[in-house]
């Protein structure tokens, strides 16, 4: 995926943006991030291409590999 200097998605971004923007900028492709989650790589393909959403359980799993955590501002 495509990197950019950007640290941080932005501060205008929903829950699902910016769980998309860290996958797109993570060190580890879609492919790995499928097998290491479980999430199946059509599923997160699809996600990332804006075709469709995720389950709250395929949320959860991948928030947790990427180790995001929601915090109120």
């Amino acid at each position: 995926m495509s990197k950019t200097k950007a640290m941080n998605p932005p501060k205008t971004a929903t829950l699902l943006e910016s769980l998309r923007w860290h996958l797109r900028h993570a060190d580890e492709t879609p492919f790995e991030i499928s097998k290491a989650t479980g999430v199946h790589s059509s599923t997160l393909y699809r996600f990332l291409g804006e075709q469709r959403g995720l389950s709250d359980d395929a949320t959860d799993r991948l928030a947790k590999h990427l180790r995001l955590r929601l915090v109120r501002q």
